[in-house]
């Protein structure tokens, strides 16, 4: 994101994900395209929703 922090890493991710509670929604936001290896990236970091 332009005025964001930058790419930040996997374990972050899924550490940052971890800590938030369950009614609020985690989003991983991936430049990815292949389908496969988003559904990957999702399953390594543990968010809820994926914006693409």
């Amino acid at each position: 994101m332009p005025s964001g922090p930058g790419v930040i890493s996997e374990s972050l991710i899924a550490e940052i994900a971890a800590a938030v509670p369950p009614p609020i929604a985690t989003f991983l936001l991936t430049c990815g395209q292949d389908a496969g290896d988003i559904i990957a990236q999702q399953r390594r970091c543990r968010t809820n929703t994926v914006q693409i």
